[in-house]
C-alpha cells in the first residue's frame, strides 16, 4: 500500500516538473522571439529609423543604454565622428534631386 501511494505521488511529481519545464522553456522562446522582433524593428531598413546611417543608429542606442543607466554626467559618444553639443547631435544633411 505505501508503495503504491509513493509511485502516485512520484507520477504525479514528475508530471508537474514536465509542466513547469514545458513553461519555463515556452516563456524562453516567447521572450527570445520578442527580443529578436523588437531589435529588428529598430534597425530594419523600414521603421523610423529607415533612412538613416548605421553611425546615427549607433548613437542612438549608445544615447538609449545612458538614459537607461540614468547617468547625470554630459553624453559622449565613443565614436570620432559624432558632433555633439550640450545634449544634442549636429548632423550634415542634405539631399540629391533625382
Amino acid at each position: 500500500m505505501f508503495e503504491s501511494s509513493v509511485r502516485k505521488e512520484l507520477a504525479v511529481s514528475e508530471s508537474m516538473s514536465r509542466k513547469r519545464l514545458g513553461f519555463i522553456l515556452a516563456l524562453v522562446i516567447g521572450l527570445t522571439i520578442l527580443t529578436v522582433s523588437s531589435a529588428e524593428a529598430q534597425t530594419s531598413k523600414d521603421g523610423p529609423m529607415a533612412k538613416l546611417t548605421h553611425s546615427l543608429v549607433l548613437l542612438h542606442e549608445q544615447y538609449a543604454a545612458r538614459q537607461s543607466q540614468r547617468n547625470s554626467a554630459p553624453f559622449s559618444s565613443n565614436d570620432p565622428l559624432a558632433t555633439l553639443v550640450n545634449d544634442s547631435v549636429v548632423v550634415d544633411a542634405w539631399r540629391l534631386e533625382t
